[in-house]
């Protein structure tokens, strides 16, 4: 297969169903990515991934192996042409849901303590989730009949893998109990940590991140840094229910939480993970301090979110009352008891404080900069500005552009 056709399928793929497509050519020297580097970051990783290459080597054509390994992952593997041994791996992906007793059941299979569990949870939650495996044998049939016109009808095989006898490689679980004190510890640590971040004490929970990372686990990958990172996107998740509580909109914690998934998945060594931990602490405490509702009452917060996720539409009190099945008069009455101004004062408040980004990082124009943020009259725009920061758009926008 060419390397433009390979690129646009696992594209497809992975942007519609997030799931990984990978093409492996013989002898099959390096399969880590097959499964997302996951054994390749334990101890005696060629010995795990030797039930996978056994597959890859004795899989024969027009057949689709349908394998479920010891973490209760799947994966699709098949051969897509006759004349050469080239194969497709097409997950890893579960079929069922991500829950707690979904790790109760690996760390039983696996003999996984607590500790173990817990370095895997970023891992798993970041998986797709099909329940069953028809769709994909759909999806993937059209793709052989698009790289290999001349392909016959495939035939399913199940392979599971995790009835494989038990490996002595696996931590047993009873060890759990030698880290008991260190577990109590740490997350009473943790919790404090997260209740910093709902109050927005960046400052403290630093401090209390500091403290939780000098309590020490026994190491349970031979590649520390696969472990740390997984660990970011638990730390991610955890951080995001944290600043939740405070009551920001769950479009700035999807924007957040989606934002550090990015730059979880660039970090490349020890010293970017603890980087990035710090630098999501802060950013986790800053977004609650600007976007915490939580001393508002539900109609106020409502309304305050309203005004600036629709900022560029038409915004007035009428409006804003109709959309929150409200009086105008007691809308107008309840905002400015607890905001303390009017609602059409602080509509261009925020307006105005949008526009100062733009007007000194951009070079548009500052009509379309007012259009931008819903004010349509330049004059009324430079009238209100100047109100609001002292000086007018242009002026301030000679500090940053001379």
């Amino acid at each position: 297969m060419d390397s433009k056709t390979q690129s646009f399928i696992e594209n497809i793929l992975f942007d519609t169903l997030f799931i990984d497509f990978h093409y492996f050519q013989a002898p099959f020297t390096d399969i880590s990515t097959s499964d997302r580097y996951l054994r390749k970051g334990l101890f005696h990783a060629d010995e795990l991934y030797s039930n996978l290459l056994d597959i890859f080597s004795m899989a024969e054509n027009n057949y689709f192996y349908i394998v479920r390994d010891k973490y209760m992952l799947q994966y699709i593997i098949f051969r897509p042409f006759k004349d050469n041994n080239d194969i497709i791996s097409i997950g890893p992906y579960t079929s069922q849901p991500i829950n707690e007793n979904f790790f109760i059941g690996i760390s039983k299979l696996n003999h996984l303590d607590f500790t173990a569990i817990e370095s895997l949870k970023g891992f798993m939650h970041r998986l797709p989730f099909f329940i069953n495996n028809i769709n994909l044998i759909v999806i993937i049939n059209d793709i052989i009949t698009y790289i290999n016109p001349n392909a016959g009808s495939y035939e399913l095989q199940y392979i599971n893998l995790s009835s494989e006898p038990e490996s002595e490689d696996y931590i047993p679980i009873n060890d759990f109990e030698l880290f008991v004190d260190s577990v109590k510890k740490r997350y009473e640590i943790e919790s404090e940590m997260l209740g910093c971040i709902s109050e927005s004490n960046h400052e403290e929970a630093l401090i209390a991140y500091k403290r939780m990372s000098n309590i020490n686990f026994e190491q349970r990958h031979k590649d520390v840094f696969h472990e740390r990172k997984a660990l970011l996107y638990t730390a991610n998740t955890l951080f995001r229910k944290a600043a939740e509580k405070s009551k920001v909109h769950p479009l700035y914690l999807h924007q957040m939480s989606s934002k550090f998934a990015k730059l979880i998945e660039q970090v490349i060594d020890l010293s970017g993970v603890e980087a990035l931990t710090e630098k999501m602490i802060r950013d986790y405490c800053l977004m609650v301090k600007n976007k915490s509702r939580i001393q508002y009452s539900p109609i106020i917060r409502n309304a305050i979110n309203y005004i600036e996720l629709n900022l560029n539409s038409s915004l007035s009190l009428s409006i804003l009352a109709n959309e929150l099945h409200v009086s105008s008069p007691y809308l107008s009455s309840l905002f400015k008891h607890e905001r303390g101004i009017t609602i059409t004062d602080f509509i261009n408040k925020e307006r105005i404080h949008t526009s100062l980004k733009l007007l000194s990082t951009t070079n548009e124009q500052i009509q379309d900069i007012a259009f931008f943020v819903g004010i349509h009259d330049i004059n009324y725009f430079t009238k209100i500005f100047k109100k609001e920061i002292g000086v007018t758009p242009r002026d301030y926008r000679k500090k940053f552009h001379t």
